[in-house]
């Protein structure tokens, strides 16, 4: 999973470039800045390290692995269609978080819980990404 991490988010990168006609280098800021404010990054670790027991579990990991790209994507191709047109996207991404501060707010929060705990599971990381959606 650790290797596949980056191809698939150059992949996300091209995929969001190409379909908003945007220049890449932005869209990659814009992706990157994205996932460390809703520590995206931390919860793919998470799903990672979860413990496969049988065959279902790691569909189950890789499927969470899979939405968690799949919100990641379909945010930063958001914000560039919901913002003001900028060579900036830290400026793109606290318009946006205004826009849905209420949800970012309570994104946030089930994260902080969650990174207090010593120990997470399927139940809550499927929450958690599941709640991701609430952000497109």
């Amino acid at each position: 999973m650790g290797i596949l991490s980056p191809l698939a988010s150059a992949l996300d990168i091209v995929k969001v470039a190409k379909q908003s006609e945007t220049d890449i280098l932005l869209v990659a800021s814009l992706y990157f800045a994205l996932g460390k404010e809703l520590q995206f990054h931390w919860l793919r670790e998470q799903i990672g390290s979860l413990r496969i027991q049988t065959h279902w579990h790691d569909l189950a990991r890789t499927r969470l692995g899979d939405m968690l790209n799949t919100h990641q994507r379909e945010i930063t191709a958001h914000i560039l269609t919901c913002t003001a047109p900028s060579k900036n996207a830290r400026r793109m991404l606290e318009e946006w978080k205004q826009s849905k501060r209420y949800a970012v707010e309570r994104h946030a929060e089930v994260v902080s819980e969650f990174r207090a705990r010593s120990s997470l599971d399927f139940a809550l990381l499927s929450m958690v990404v599941a709640g991701a959606e609430s952000l497109h």
